[in-house]
């Protein structure tokens, strides 16, 4: 990825290579335990590299409003996950990611609607270690924060979306985690990301235009 920041190539790009699905595909017994055996791929994903002083992360939002979850037999069955891979320490110096529970949320007299609501003191800051794992159920509100002058290394981090197999699909195509996406599947991909995120992304003009 830092080859990439070097010659000014995005970094979404990095999805092209097999060790990129790889990282994502070592982790079937967490998502099974989450969404069942039967999950699957969703074509949602990113890359970022946050330089120090420079960046900083997507703002507030929720990765699926309504579709994260549903009722069955009165209990509460994930649909969907969000997993956020960070490369490089993620600190509160370099843009770690933010969140504000769920549990905070519930406790408000009405949802948040816009980003603008979410009260500061119930902000909670992640700081993550390169190599560790965060995940969240997809009606969350998260976002990355603004990387620092202080900041002692960029941000570098994947995400990957993935959902119960079980239920209607969420979008398509979806993808079997035995068989990742080709490389010809994997490059079309990675042009709808850009299109799909053009308006919450740092992205080059020649890249949406």
């Amino acid at each position: 990825m830092n080859q990439f920041h070097k010659q000014q190539i995005p970094q979404a790009f990095i999805y092209l290579y097999d060790e990129t699905w790889t990282l994502f595909l070592r982790l079937r017994t967490l998502l099974s335990n989450f969404l069942g055996d039967n999950y699957r791929i969703l074509p949602h994903f990113w890359a970022w590299y946050i330089e120090p002083g420079k960046g900083k992360g997507w703002p507030p939002h929720r990765d699926s409003a309504d579709q994260s979850v549903i009722e069955l037999y009165g209990q509460e069955m994930l649909v969907s996950l969000s997993l956020w891979l960070p490369l490089t320490d993620a600190t509160p110096d370099n843009g770690c990611m933010s969140v504000l529970p769920l549990s905070y949320e519930r406790q408000y007299d009405a949802p948040i609607t816009e980003p603008s609501q979410i009260p500061l003191q119930d902000v909670l800051c992640l700081p993550a270690k390169a190599g560790s794992l965060l995940g969240w159920r997809q009606d969350l509100f998260h976002w990355g924060g603004r990387s620092h002058a202080s900041a002692k290394e960029p941000r570098l981090s994947l995400s990957l979306e993935f959902q119960n197999a079980a239920l209607d699909p969420l979008c398509e195509p979806l993808f079997d985690p035995q068989n990742p996406p080709t490389p010809e599947e994997r490059l079309s991909l990675i042009i709808q990301q850009f299109d799909k995120y053009k308006h919450i992304a740092d992205l080059p003009d020649n890249i949406t235009s």
